[in-house]
Order: structure tokens, then sequence, then C-alpha cells
């Protein structure tokens, strides 16, 4: 009778443990990937990353008159939109391509623009033209619904218009202000040089040298021509209250295309050239943009409510604990 060699039992603990560990990599690759890939947030299975917080933020900036959204503040509006696409996906009230090309080309000309110009200019602030396309089909689809479920009236009072249009103009932010435009020459001297006030006294012989070449703005370049490291820098736009009160009487008595100088400074020897001054006035939003804030605010009261009861259930994994919300319900 052969004798066959004895195979222990496979035990149901180890086994057990065995297959949870698989369990437990299938599971936490994914959120590994989404950790490697920048995802800052899961929501409902769909990741947010880095770069759509970015994109938010550039787009925000362009469209929102310049407001500054934190990452924080990204991420949040981010998340709602994922719940957002899930609702209208839900009540079919998403809109069709068409639609969303038409929104655009409304937000295009209301802007001054035209299409072409307006993804030219997202393009130059590093924005794809998708980001605006599913930023707009996400509010615009989302719009339907809170008009259907709260009954909002997609109208906005003339008269309100004309009231925020008037309290824009009198916001000190918005007022004309003047700009100077400066332009530096500087000769550098090491002032830890052994003969560093002979470099001086050198230096001040060159500037004048640059002064009697002087004529204006355009030629500074010309003018400094065979000296030996000079730096001519860009024209470069001052605003009168960011220049420093003394600067500002002195370029105002010398007048434009002037030079100012020689003077001291840390890195040696510099000259201003004085090539003019304007003035300017802020761009402020026109009345269809005015129309489309106020609408906004109308919708957003109704939306916060809506959100606020889709994220009661809604999945939601921050994968950067740094950027979450206080959220107060």
């Amino acid at each position: 009778m052969t004798m066959r060699p004895t195979i222990p039992a496979r035990s149901p603990t180890l086994y057990a443990l065995a297959t949870l560990i698989m369990c437990l990599l299938v599971v936490a690759s994914p959120a590994l990937a989404a950790v490697s890939k920048g995802v800052l947030a899961v929501v409902n299975d769909q990741p947010i990353t880095s770069f759509d917080v970015d994109q938010r933020i550039k787009l925000t900036s362009i469209l929102g008159s310049g407001k500054k959204l934190s990452r924080k503040e990204a991420l949040e509006i981010l998340i709602n939109d994922v719940l957002k696409r899930s609702e209208t996906t839900r009540l079919k009230a998403t809109l069709t391509d068409e639609q969303v090309d038409a929104a655009i080309d409304r937000l295009a000309k209301g802007s001054g623009t035209t299409v072409d110009g307006l993804a030219a200019k997202l393009k130059r602030a590093g924005i794809s033209m998708k980001a605006l396309r599913t930023q707009l089909l996400t509010n615009l689809s989302f719009n339907r619904i809170l008009i259907a479920k709260y009954k909002i009236k997609a109208t906005v009072n003339e008269a309100d218009v004309d009231k925020k249009l008037a309290a824009i103009k009198q916001d000190p932010r918005m007022q004309p202000i003047a700009v100077y435009e400066i332009r530096e020459i500087l000769l550098p001297v090491e002032l830890n040089d052994a003969f560093a006030t002979q470099l001086i006294q050198a230096r001040l012989v060159e500037a004048q040298q640059i002064q009697q070449n002087y004529k204006n703005c355009a030629n500074a370049d010309e003018a400094a021509s065979g000296i030996f490291n000079v730096k001519v820098g860009k024209v470069i736009q001052a605003a009168a209250d960011k220049l420093p009160p003394k600067m500002r009487e002195v370029l105002d008595k010398t007048g434009p295309s002037r030079l100012i100088g020689p003077m001291r400074a840390k890195q040696g020897i510099q000259l201003i050239a004085f090539c003019g001054k304007r003035t300017i006035s802020p761009e402020g939003p026109n009345r269809e943009q005015i129309q489309r804030m106020l609408l906004e605010q109308v919708y957003d009261v109704y939306e916060e409510r809506y959100i606020r009861d889709l994220r009661r259930t809604a999945l939601i994994d921050y994968k950067d604990a740094s950027l979450q919300l206080d959220q107060t319900q």
C-alpha cells in the first residue's frame, strides 16, 4: 500500500484573512491611484482633481469680474457641481449641445467679443473651453430644475439693474486712476568692492553720458549703448497711489519724456525715464452681465436649499482633509 504525503487542511481563519487582505488591496488601489493623480475629493465615485480646482479658480477670476476663489471654495463648488449633474441626469433636465453653444455665444457678446475671442482669452489664461462648457451646462441645466420646482421667474426687474449699475459706478474701485509709465536705467555697483567709491564716481560720469544722449523713453536703449554693464528695464505702469509721494511729486514737476537722476540706489546708480502719464477707467460690467448676476442671486437662494438636501445623502470623500470646509447644516 502506497503512503501519500499528508496535506495540511486549509485553515479557514488564514484563508479568510488572506481573502480580506486581497479585497482591501483591490479597494485601496483606486484610492492610491487617485491620490497619485492629484484627486482632492471623490463624490459618488466621481473624482475631482487638483487640475479641476485650478481651472475653476481661473475661470471664476475671468468670468466673475476678478473674484478670487480659495482652493477650499473652488473644491466645494466642484463638489456641488457633481451633485447637480447627477440630479439633472436623473431628472432628464440636461441641456443639449446646441443650447450650450447658444449660451456661450450670449456670454461672448455680453463681454464684447466673439466666441473665438472668448476662447482665445481663456487660452491665454490657461483655461480650456471644455471647462467653460462644463460649468455652463451644469448650472443652466440645474437652473431648469430650480425653475420647475420653485416656480422661479427667469426675468430681472430693469429698475433693479439700473440701481445696481449706479451703485457700481459709485464704487471707489471703479473710479478713474492716474497711471505713470516709467523705465529704470541701472548702472550696477558692488558696494562691498574695495574700490566702490571710485566705481560710483565713474558710474556717475557714465550716467551723465546717458543723460546727454537721452531724447525720450523710446531711445533709452540707444542712449545707454556703449556703457559697460548697464541694465535698461522695460516700461512699467504704476498707479499713482502705489508710487511714493516724493517720487510722484518729482515726476509731475519734471514732466514726461524726461530723465530723472542720477540717484544712489542699493544696486548702484539709478536713472528713471518718465515715459508719460495717463488716466484709465476700470471696465465695469454691462447691463447683460448685471442681469445675469442678479438672476443668479435669486437662483442661489433656492440652489443652496436644494444642494443641502443632496449633500445629506451623497458620499463625499475628501482626499485632502485640509481642503474641507466646515459645513453648517
